[in-house]
């Protein structure tokens, strides 16, 4: 019995530990043993992920997904709130064996056919325990309005996901699969400085420097490759994000970790 229990024990801690070094950002390299020349890359973040498709010669934009999933017993089982090359495949979901072959490679298999796999390799990790998870924006304040808009919880979401280094923002309807909009890139934030009073009064966190740097942008493929920089101050875990959208208007939103 106590043999029993300690084996139990030990799957459910080797899936906790799974589950954590899942997460980052991880490249397409292979799927039944072809190599991947686009550019295929996956966020995981706890129960989250995003994934997106583009041309790395010129960002051209091929699709986008996510959604969330769980781990459990060596298999990982995606529930799919969009895809968007084909809506029906919201609300159903998708069940893969994985392995790590090393560290910083994985490979999913297909559940119903072991010839069926892919070869992903990591890219990127998320120790940032601020910055590095999934967000919902939580407020928005539109140019030229004194107030705040509420945006609460609904089927037409959109959420950004972050790692260390590489972000990608994902707006849909899980309701109808309805495909709104993806982008994404790699991102920097400049180190967060501190000031205290003369008095000895409170320490105060400076607003920070935060910049996208966009790799593709399925609405307007222009933006590629543009850089821009946004002000990003955390207030009780709240993202507060202002700046100008990459059609010049003011940009002031709050995102909150999405739970």
């Amino acid at each position: 019995m106590k043999k029993i229990v300690l084996i139990l024990v030990l799957f459910a801690f080797q899936s906790y530990v799974y589950a954590d070094h899942l997460n980052g950002a991880w490249k397409l390299e292979e799927v039944n043993g072809e190599k991947v020349t686009e550019h295929v890359i996956q966020l995981f973040s706890n129960q989250f992920y995003t994934y997106s498709e583009f041309d790395p010669n010129n960002g051209d934009f091929i699709k986008a997904g996510g959604g969330t999933y769980l781990l459990e017993n060596f298999r990982i089982q995606k529930f799919i709130e969009i895809d968007s090359e084909d809506p029906s495949l919201s609300n159903t979901s998708e069940i893969y064996r994985f392995l790590f072959l090393e560290d910083d490679v994985i490979k999913f298999t297909n559940l119903k056919d072991s010839s069926k796999f892919e070869i992903w390799k990591r890219i990127d990790e998320s120790k940032n325990v601020e910055m590095a998870k999934c967000w919902r924006i939580h407020k928005k304040q539109d140019e030229g309005d004194k107030d705040w808009r509420v945006i609460e919880y609904a089927p037409r979401k959109t959420i950004k996901m972050l790692t260390d280094n590489y972000y990608q923002v994902l707006a849909f309807n899980k309701k109808t699969g309805e495909f709104v909009g993806s982008s994404g890139g790699t991102w920097t934030k400049s180190p967060t400085e501190f000031f205290t009073g003369a008095t000895g009064g409170i320490t105060t966190k400076k607003t920070a420097k935060y910049v996208e740097n966009i790799d593709y942008f399925s609405k307007n493929p222009d933006n590629v490759g543009r850089s821009i920089e946004f002000n990003l101050r955390m207030v009780e875990g709240l993202w507060n994000h202002t700046g100008r959208q990459t059609d010049g208007k003011a940009l002031l939103e709050i995102w909150m970790p999405y739970k």
